[in-house]
């Protein structure tokens, strides 16, 4: 089974686009076996507009797929999402896409299909760039939605979603089937390896749903999927302190706590022992901390605006309050040295979280980080697809050997997806025995099945 995310940006699209009496159809790539059987879809459809969402890492792709749909439909082909919104000028230049949507994409797309309808002109829409006259135009930006409960809930059914409800490798730590859902958008604040990118996407601070929007979306999934698991993949869900207690209180007063396991992305500066305590109670069962390094050096390189302590701290709070702890680190960052490896090490192994995410410091199109890359000239990647976190090559030249990186993220990843993780005593240790009883998430076994096949 692959692992995979709803694609949850096309699926508010989609939304946006049949309550306005648009016909959508959702394909997930990802999914199909081969680019012959994508064709054939994608040629079934008898779309006349293809949208297509894209990282950076799968233009590639998203290229591909627009050149299928010119040949075989003829289709208006817009890309979106945060790789053609940061890289707009040279996404709009390749041969087989028509206009590109910078930004939040839920009304634009329904302004542009109007547009192709005649109901207005295409130089009206806010927040694209085209081609007109054999020219390339520049429309006006658009300003992030203000009031994000006027937009329909996902529409999750346009894709296949048996493919991820029941997803363990996805869903992990949390039971199946489980789905994610988002309280806001943006992010307030300055990771080099983030911003400016997200706030060309969603604007410079963060906007929430009101607490009743949330969660008659939860109780609707409840319904609809009977869902066991709740990932909200807000940036920071703890960000605005006021909004998260709320929302806890809400999850309790509801009776959801002993409904759904949830978690949620934290940082080290957003988190105390109350707010851990606040989570448990209200049924979240794991964090995920962007801790990224242990290094005070290098979290200042990355301008994360965390301390080393904070990371210590939270780890240790989390871990008291019963929370499974998940933590993101980053490795490879220029001007990391090798001591500062060893500190990163040492944070992990005195902590030792429940399961660590180890990825290799990407500079991203569109962030600081490659800004800083570009000018220093250190940049190395020939492909968009080597802008990977999971490649220890090619994309920058640092003073940190390949094969060091390689075995300090096989060190670490001992704590994630690992035989040691999950054979049975560590995995009822760690895990089990933080869970309330109706949660069954599988054998150990099963799940190493499904991440090995």
């Amino acid at each position: 089974m692959k692992t995979s995310y709803l694609p949850i940006g096309l699926a508010y699209i989609g939304s946006y686009l049949q309550k306005h009496g648009v016909r959508v159809e959702g394909l997930d790539l990802r999914f199909f076996n081969s680019w012959d059987e994508a064709t054939h879809s994608i040629a079934a459809s008898g779309a006349d507009v293809v949208s297509i969402g894209a990282m950076t890492i799968e233009m590639p792709r998203a290229l591909r797929i627009a050149g299928i749909a010119k040949k075989h439909l003829g289709a208006v082909v817009v890309l979106g999402g945060p790789h053609p919104t940061v890289c707009s000028d040279e996404v709009i230049r390749e041969k087989n896409v028509d206009i590109v949507v910078v930004g939040e994409g839920e009304r634009t797309m329904w302004e542009v299909i109007e547009a192709l309808e005649g109901a207005r002109g295409l130089h009206s829409v806010k927040g694209i760039i085209y081609h007109k006259d054999g020219k390339i135009v520049h429309n006006q930006g658009r300003e992030p939605i203000a009031d994000l409960d006027s937009l329909p809930f996902p529409a999750r059914d346009i894709f296949p979603l048996n493919k991820v409800l029941l997803n363990p490798v996805t869903n992990f730590p949390l039971p199946s089937p489980a789905l994610h859902v988002f309280a806001s958008r943006g992010c307030p604040f300055t990771c080099k390896f983030c911003q400016p990118c997200l706030n060309k996407i969603f604007g410079n601070r963060a906007r929430y749903r009101s607490i009743k929007n949330v969660f008659d979306e939860i109780e609707y999934l409840i319904s609809r999927y009977n869902i066991r698991g709740l990932m909200l993949e807000d940036d920071t869900f703890t960000v605005n302190k006021r909004w998260t207690y709320k929302f806890c209180e809400e999850m309790k007063k509801r009776g959801l706590s002993e409904k759904v396991a949830w978690y949620c992305h934290t940082r080290a500066d957003t988190i105390n022992r109350d707010m851990a305590h606040t989570l448990r109670d209200a049924g979240c069962i794991s964090v995920c901390v962007g801790i990224e390094s242990g290094s005070q050096s290098v979290l200042d390189i990355l301008g994360k605006g965390t301390t080393d302590k904070q990371s210590y701290d939270v780890l240790r709070i989390c871990k008291e309050e019963g929370l499974i702890v998940v933590s993101n680190i980053m490795i490879g960052t220029p001007g990391e040295t090798y001591e500062d490896l060893d500190k990163t090490i040492k944070l992990i192994e005195s902590m030792q979280p429940e399961m660590v995410y180890v990825g290799i410091t990407t500079p991203t199109p569109g962030t600081y980080l490659f800004d800083e890359a570009e000018r220093a000239g250190i940049i190395q990647a020939e492909s968009w697809t080597d802008f990977d976190r999971g490649k220890t090559s090619r994309k920058m030249k640092i003073d940190i050997d390949d094969a060091t990186l390689y075995n300090v993220r096989k060190k670490l990843s001992i704590y994630g997806f690992s035989r040691q993780f999950l054979n049975e005593s560590y995995y009822r240790d760690a895990c089990l025995k933080r869970w309330k009883s109706f949660i069954d998430i599988g054998k150990p076994e099963q799940i190493l099945k499904e991440i090995n096949g």
